[in-house]
């Protein structure tokens, strides 16, 4: 049988011979190469060392211009998915799909903090775009289609700032992500809380980070023109979130109206609410009577992922005005009365989109959640994640 080896890798002549080598006598080098490689690479730099980053590098040395080629011509011909298009770890069986997993969202985000990691990906990603192909069986064949949807959708939350990922996704996927990726990424309440904590204390002010969760969920949505619109707040910081939303409406034209479930007020949140009370927006006290059956859309921001336990009083009532209005239901971080590692709420907020704020949580994957929440998008405001390997 004739060797099929990508015509532009036959004509760069900036290629190492070395690489020229048939398919299988590489693919066997690879693999003992593999076989051989120390559990941890060395490094100077502390991160390749602490993600073990190296690896990539390494083998990608190797195959990076190959799959280039190959994917420039539309097809996918030899064995590099696994270091050139990395997965979460967990999803595969084999000793390699083990061996480049990438260990969760800090260590895709350290991934694509390396430059030379980086470019190669948003590369070989472009021009996987660029293709006049949109079936991605065709291209990458399968089973290592389902992995390029993998992928896609690790680096699109881990690195939202470079649109390419979603757009692959959008070309090859009808923009669907992979909800095997999604939960493996996920992070615990306690983790989220002790991140959130490290970063205001070392990086960014804890009202610029409700600022921009607020923004978030105004992004996530596009039709809030010439609606009526009504947003349920309590009293922590997920309250916080809604007035500082409702200040941004009123500032875009909307004319938006707050229900205060709790009178609390945490002090980011009493921020917000004395900034959106000075933009002219109207704040009521929610009471039983309420319907919100005039209203057109119904933010949620009653409790948070740090809630756990029953649903009492003004807060059950809530949740059961809203789940019986006919109006489109936008949740802030986690659908309220839902536990944020667990998934389990009688009641809890049935939303048609949820936004969580900063990293998906557990719990959105378990319990009650994949029956409460429509769509699920994730606003990335910059938190930085403490150390947890």
């Amino acid at each position: 049988m004739r060797l099929k080896i990508p015509k532009c890798f036959l004509e760069d002549e900036q290629v190492d011979f070395s690489r020229k080598l048939p398919i299988g006598v590489r693919d066997s080098l690879r693999d003992r190469f593999t076989e051989l490689m120390p559990a941890s690479q060395k490094n100077d730099e502390e991160t390749l060392m602490k993600y073990d980053l190296d690896r990539f590098i390494k083998a990608q040395e190797v195959e990076y211009e190959i799959a280039l080629c190959e994917i420039r011509e539309g097809r996918k011909r030899s064995h590099w998915i696994w270091y050139i298009f990395p997965q979460v770890k967990g999803l595969g069986f084999s000793s390699t799909s083990e061996y480049y997993g990438i260990n969760g969202i800090a260590e895709a985000k350290e991934y694509m903090k390396n430059e030379l990691l980086h470019k190669r990906l948003v590369e070989i990603s472009t021009a996987l775009y660029e293709l006049p192909e949109s079936d991605p069986s065709v291209v990458m064949g399968y089973p290592d289609d389902l992995k390029l949807k993998s992928s896609m959708t690790l680096f699109a939350e881990a690195a939202p700032e470079e649109k390419i990922f979603e757009q692959v996704l959008e070309k090859y996927f009808d923009g669907k992500k992979d909800i095997e990726t999604l939960k493996r990424i996920a992070i615990s309440v306690d983790y989220m809380r002790q991140s959130d904590a490290y970063t205001i204390a070392n990086f960014t002010d804890s009202r610029e980070l409700m600022y921009r969760a607020a923004m978030g969920v105004y992004n996530a949505y596009e039709k809030w023109r010439d609606k009526k619109i009504a947003i349920l707040v309590g009293g922590g910081n997920n309250g916080g979130d809604g007035y500082a939303l409702a200040g941004i409406l009123k500032e875009r034209g909307a004319d938006p109206i707050v229900y205060q479930v709790s009178d609390k007020l945490s002090e980011d949140g009493k921020y917000y609410c004395d900034k959106s009370t000075e933009a002219g927006v109207e704040i009521l006290p929610f009471n039983a009577e309420n319907t919100f059956e005039e209203y057109d859309i119904i933010v949620d921001c009653i409790l948070g992922t740090g809630f756990a336990g029953e649903v009492r009083g003004k807060a059950k009532e809530a949740i059961i005005a809203v789940n019986a209005a006919s109006a489109y239901v936008i949740s802030v971080d986690i659908n309220s009365g839902l536990n944020g590692d667990t998934g389990d709420g009688n009641p809890a907020i049935r939303s048609d989109i949820t936004v969580s704020i900063g990293y998906y949580k557990t719990g959105m994957f378990k319990g009650d959640a994949p029956r409460l929440i429509g769509k699920l998008v994730n606003a990335d405001i910059g938190i930085e994640l403490i150390d947890a390997y």
